[in-house]
């Protein structure tokens, strides 16, 4: 291949690149195993959380394609380990967390509720760590990463 032809074909390949990106880290699926639950409602020391018993050593499952939701199962939640739908709100890399979120809606006596729920899983860490925050409670843990 002559010299010019390649010249003529370099702005295509790099056409073909930008057009194309690479989705190595558009995807992820963890294991997460719950180690720790604090409340913070009442004074800016976290405080262990009488929840700890039902959710330490459970497991929640996260599942992340390249579409911008994510599905997350745990055990601790529903005994039919039934999915929930989290936005992706932060795609996560070596310098960026994971991180989902999900609003849930309630209402009791007329009053409507809203509790947002928001995972951030850190990968650059090892093991690789994650937090879930719900209301005033705060869960922490570790993950495996399914490669």
């Amino acid at each position: 291949m002559s010299m010019s032809r390649l010249h003529l074909l370099t702005p295509l390949a790099i056409t073909l690149l930008v057009s194309f990106p690479a989705r190595a880290q558009e995807a992820a699926t963890f294991h997460c195993t719950f180690k720790a639950v604090y409340e913070t409602a009442e004074s800016d020391n976290p405080t262990k959380s009488n929840f700890e018993k039902q959710f330490v050593g459970h497991r929640l499952d996260v599942s992340i394609t390249d579409k911008p939701t994510a599905k997350v199962v745990g055990d601790v939640f529903t005994i039919t380990k039934q999915a929930a739908e989290y936005v992706v709100s932060l795609r996560g890399s070596m310098r960026n967390d994971w991180v989902l979120l999900r609003t849930d809606h309630a209402s009791s006596s007329g009053t409507i509720t809203e509790t947002i729920t928001v995972i951030h899983i850190r990968t650059w860490n090892e093991p690789v760590r994650f937090t879930f925050a719900w209301g005033s409670t705060l869960a922490v843990g570790t993950c495996e990463q399914v490669k």
